[in-house]
């Protein structure tokens, strides 16, 4: 009946001259559900319900728990629905939450104690006791110390949730529930499929053998005629009417009498030998039903399902005591076949499975073998429910396979010597299982094992050959049949632009409609991953497909070793769970300092800075620093986290910190006050969080305008999912040899640096040129006293200190903030050194050296160590002195007027924009003046490291400088070492031949003067 059916029989009222009444069923129109979420455990009925009112819900109710005579609410809500179906999920607030099916507890008379009625229909007249089920006291009265259920007489309780008649009665109610039925529906169903001993047909076969030597003689029981139809009240005899009179049993009780008949024959012998019937005569009872007529004896019609037996006059009659039969059973216990005395081992085999009770574990077994039974029986398919209890037990990784071993997959499961086929490394896949398509046809075409794991949820391989046709509605179901989120990796043959190929498919438009259609994710772009060897061409069939959800956490690379197959593999990382990331070096927290400690614990001696060599002061300085930093500043555990999230702020950590700190009072002193602080601080925390989620919210929302970039579109969104760069190197190809220990990376990526930057790189002709002009000796000496060779004075320092910002530090560990907060006396000392630098014209040892952090290039192969660019992190004393020296180079080239005009970049005032707004202006003037322009671009590969040093020395000296500024310099540039840090490893010293030193501040500058040469020597054409 559906909806309109419905609506109408409500509104009737006459069914011909008859006046009714139609009102809808009280229960079976209406279903409960329970959601669980401790989020909304302060929060009201109502307000709940009216935010659930559009969902379809009519009431809510909150389950409380009593303790100690006090209530106490729960995070468990019953949600009433207006709905005979239970939705799977309801939407409270921003939350999504699942709903289970309530199963109310069974009643039970707190009067009397029996199962089915309240205590207020007890029609009882006695007091039941509720611990020892004796009468005319209750439980609180009770002075007995040994317990008994009133219900089943067991020694617990009549209100113990162990009771066998307890557990019977939640069954019933769960069924109840479940399949929508009545009650005594739902108790005939528990009843029913439960069998009990003696009072079935198993027990009746069990029970009934009989020795060879009678089974001739066995023959149906020949009763009087007599008239049987099934009723409940207890059956008896009647008295025949004729000689011939037939009775009507049900087909299923004939059954069960052929199959008894049939295995005594299976047992007998070859020969049949005719022997007298054994005292007392084997008698079978069959169901006899009392007449409505006690006069009127006429034959009962067959019903249906019944088969008619004529009956032979000369039947022995039974007697009403071996005739009486239980209400829900055919064969009474009573009525069992006589057995000889010479058969005494299996009548006792027989009376002891009558008579025993079948255990749990039996059940629990003989369900699984019959569910077993059933699947072979059946197509050969499992649910995944079925498969998954048994392969769980069975495939865990970790207990006996081996947590890396490869999983072969094949195309059809039935023809294992197809060609086609893929392996899959299981890292954490904890069992599998397999989908197919509708259509048997396909299936040895497209059969897929999910992985269901703690990193993607659920994987799925599938292998779809070119040669059959996959219809779009096996594509469709496939999709359904995987519960989200989940990824497919999977041959799929399918070509479109969409990702690489040079054209379509009737495969490809089908994939394409498929991601249209359920809204998947494709991580392909245009990487080749099938090499066709026929005609030696590179193909994109190979792809990889995804939730959206997990869309920013996925990143997908192909290798670029065939590995002896025609695929090129497809690796697939979740940046989440990424183990390379879960190393952090320890850092200052600077929010948590404490500067005032600091500051008194940093005082540098001015004494020590005069008389110690430029090495040791420097050291004694860093030494200095760092030990008040340790002691005032704490640090990071190193440890990172596994998701951050972009709405925790300090307030959300505060309110986090009181609410643990009120639950570890609680947990040591639980009285009601420390309790209900408990309650407070953890609703005060979920309300700030919950503020916290809607202000980040709505600023990540309001900060998505049309003016900002894809990129910049991109990183908001991957950064309000909690994402972050992955920068891990898991592996190189290093002279042909793959790597993965993290300081042969390191090492590879060193030595890759430091042959760049060698100046056998160069070009013979280039090569010979430069051994020429290095050959003359530049001489800075002098003894002009110009003014950017004077000593620096507070008043520069001062100006340089407050124009920097935190940095990552170098290998000395100081950053900025540290040197900021010396105090002004130290300041000064640390200015002396300077000068002493400055004057004496020597550079430190510490200050050559760089750690080098390797960052991948855009677009660029991985495995490549050539493809990561170096990012130097130098000392910031170092970095602090170059930036003085910078301004008063930058001031004579700018005075002087030697750099070139067009020369925009890194230069104060300017900006690279305004090249290419001189670029639109001649391109403008060259369409009104119908000229043709042509520009050219171009782009020096590896610049800074392949930099001429030699160059930038003969440039200082051509334009004329003199003294301490370019012999800094030169000293500056003199034996560059550097070092690579991957992860938590470095790298050996390697040494820059050529090349600035990335991450200096006197790189650029020294950089765009040689360049310089470049633009002068330009002619505009």
């Amino acid at each position: 009946m559906n909806s309109k059916q419905a609506e109408n029989l409500m509104k009737l009222e006459k069914i011909g001259n008859i006046k009714v009444k139609a009102s809808p069923h009280h229960t079976l129109n209406y279903s409960k559900g329970v959601v669980s979420e401790s989020e909304f455990q302060r929060d009201l009925e109502e307000d709940l319900l009216d935010c659930l009112k559009n969902q379809n819900v009519i009431a809510v109710k909150r389950i409380t728990i009593k303790r100690n005579g006090q209530s106490f609410p729960t995070k468990h809500l019953i949600l009433t629905f207006n709905n005979p179906t239970l939705p799977k999920s309801v939407k409270i607030a921003y939350i999504n939450c699942p709903v289970k099916p309530y199963i109310p507890d069974p009643i039970r008379c707190f009067k009397c104690q029996k199962f089915g009625h309240t205590i207020t229909a007890c029609r009882s007249n006695k007091e039941n006791c509720a611990r020892c089920s004796l009468p005319d006291h209750n439980s609180q009265t009770c002075k007995s110390t040994t317990p008994k259920c009133f219900n089943c007489s067991g020694e617990h309780p009549s209100f113990s949730r162990s009771c066998p008649r307890y557990k019977l009665e939640k069954e019933i109610q769960t069924i109840k529930i479940t399949k929508k039925v009545s009650f005594q529906e739902a108790r005939q169903i528990v009843l029913d499929r439960t069998p009990k001993p003696g009072f079935s047909y198993s027990s009746a076969l069990n029970s009934s053998a009989t020795p060879p030597s009678v089974q001739n003689s066995l023959q149906i029981p020949q009763l009087q005629p007599t008239a049987i139809r099934n009723t409940s009240a207890s059956p008896t005899i009647i008295n025949p009417t004729s000689e011939n009179e037939t009775i009507t049993i049900k087909k299923s009780d004939w059954l069960a009498l052929l199959a008894i008949k049939k295995s005594w024959e299976e047992k007998s012998h070859s020969s049949r030998i005719s022997h007298t019937p054994l005292n007392p005569t084997p008698t079978i009872a069959l169901p006899i039903v009392q007449s409505t007529d006690s006069e009127t004896h006429t034959p009962v019609p067959p019903a249906k399902n019944s088969l008619t037996i004529p009956i032979a006059s000369n039947a022995t009659t039974p007697t009403p005591s071996t005739s009486a039969l239980s209400e829900n059973s055919s064969v009474s216990e009573k009525s069992k076949i006589k057995r000889p005395r010479d058969n005494k081992k299996l009548t006792k085999k027989s009376n002891h499975l009558a008579q025993a009770k079948e255990s749990k574990e039996d059940k629990r077994a003989r369900i699984l073998a019959a569910k077993r039974e059933q699947t072979s029986l059946g197509d050969g398919s499992l649910s995944r429910e079925d498969f998954l209890k048994d392969s769980f037990k069975t495939s865990k990784i970790g207990d006996d396979d081996d947590s890396d071993s490869l999983l072969k997959v094949h195309p059809s499961e039935d023809d294992m010597s197809t060609s086609e086929g893929f392996w899959w490394r299981r890292y954490s896949c904890s069992y599998s299982y397999p989908v197919h398509t509708s259509d048997p046809k396909h299936k040895s075409s497209s059969c897929g094992y999910p992985h269901s794991d703690t990193i993607f949820g659920n994987c799925l391989q599938s292998v779809l050959t070119p040669s059959q046709h996959i219809s779009q509605t096996d594509l469709n179901n496939l999709i359904c049949q995987l519960p989200s989120p989940f990824i497919i990796l999977g041959d799929l043959n399918g070509h479109s632009p969409l990702w690489g190929s040079t054209d379509s498919n009737s495969r490809g438009l089908q994939i394409e409609q498929l991601l249209a259609d359920h809204n998947v994710c494709l991580l392909n772009s245009d990487e080749k991953t099938h090499f066709h060897l026929p005609t030696r061409t590179f193909h994109s069939v190979d792809l990889a497909i995804c939730s959206p959800f997990l869309l920013p956490f996925l990143n997908l690379t192909v290798d670029n070793d065939l590995y002896n197959s025609d695929h090129f593999p497809l690796i697939v990382t979740d940046n989440r769970h990424n183990p390379n990331n879960s190393y952090r070096p320890p850092k200052y927290i600077l929010n948590a300092a404490n500067w005032e400690k600091f500051t008194s614990l940093s005082n540098i001696n001015s004494e020590i800075i005069k008389s110690a060599t430029i090495d040791e002061a420097l050291s004694y300085i860093v030494n200095t620093i760092i030990e008040a930093a340790d002691s005032s500043i704490p640090k990071t555990s190193g440890k990172r986290r596994k998701q951050s999230k972009p709405w925790w702020n300090a307030d959300c950590q505060h309110a986090y910190k009181k609410q643990r700190k009120a639950w570890d009072i609680f947990r040591r002193r639980p009285t009601t006050e420390n309790f209900i602080n408990l309650k407070k601080t953890k609703a005060e925390s979920r309300r700030i969080q919950r503020r916290s989620r809607r202000t980040s919210w709505q600023k990540f929302v309001s900060s998505i305008t049309s003016t900002i970039s894809s990129r910049q579109l991109w990183t908001k969104v991957k950064k309000a999912a909690g994402v972050s760069n992955n920068n891990a190197i898991s592996v190189l190809t290093h002279n042909g040899q793959i790597i993965s220990s993290l300081k042969d990376i390191a090492d590879s990526i060193a030595s890759t640096l430091a042959h760049t930057s060698n100046s056998q790189n160069y070009p013979p002709q280039i090569l010979n040129n430069k051994i020429n002009a290095e050959k003359q000796k530049l001489n800075f000496n002098s003894r002009t006293n110009f003014s950017y060779n004077s000593s620096f004075s507070f008043l520069e320092f001062q100006s340089c200190l407050a124009s920097v910002h935190d940095s990552s530090p170098g290998p000395d560990s100081i950053i900025y903030s540290m040197i900021k907060h010396l105090t002004p006396e130290s300041q000064n000392t640390l200015l002396h050194f300077y000068n002493r630098i400055w004057q004496e014209q020597y550079f430190p040892t510490l200050w050559q050296q760089a750690i080098i952090i390797p960052l991948l290039k855009p677009g660029k192969d991985p495995k490549n160590p050539s493809n990561y660019r170096p990012i130097a992190l130098t000392c910031c004393l170092c970095k602090l002195l170059e930036r003085m020296i910078n301004r008063r180079l930058i001031y004579y080239l700018e005075t002087n007027k030697f750099l070139h005009p067009f020369q925009s970049g890194f230069r104060k005032g300017r900006s690279t924009i305004d090249n290419l707004l001189a670029l639109e202006t001649d391109i403008r003037l060259s369409f009104l003046q119908r000229k043709h322009l042509v520009a050219i671009f171009f782009d020096i590969e590896k610049a800074y490291d392949r930099t001429w040093r030699y160059g930038i020395l003969k440039d200082l000296y051509d334009l004329g400088l003199r003294g301490n500024l370019p012999i800094f310099i030169r000293n500056f540039l003199k034996l560059r070492k550097f070092r690579v840090k991957v992860e938590s490893e470095f790298s050996d010293f390697f040494i820059q031949e050529e090349g600035v030193p990335q991450g200096s501040v006197l790189s650029v500058t020294l950089f765009i003067l040689k360049i310089n040469n470049i633009l002068n020597n330009c002619q505009l054409l």
